[in-house]
């Protein structure tokens, strides 16, 4: 027995939904988290501009790096 079109259509919508959610909120909590643990390391590091560079781009690569893992994974 098999679902009707519209039924197997509204549960990948849904799924897609779910799924784009939680990318979001992975992306929110990461870019908030990113210039909070930046700023609680910057006096610890020495406290110079370019700590706070660094920094950030350490974590855009780690993003970057992660995504490049998530696609990895589905193919």
């Amino acid at each position: 027995m098999s679902l009707p079109p519209a039924v197997r259509i509204a549960g990948r919508i849904g799924l897609v939904g779910l799924f784009s959610g939680t990318l979001g909120l992975a992306a929110v909590l990461l870019f908030s988290l990113q210039p909070m643990f930046t700023k609680r390391v910057l006096p610890i590091l020495g406290g110079s501009p370019a700590v706070w560079s660094v920094a950030m781009v350490v974590f855009q690569a780690l993003l970057l790096a992660g995504y490049a893992y998530a696609h990895a994974l589905t193919r």
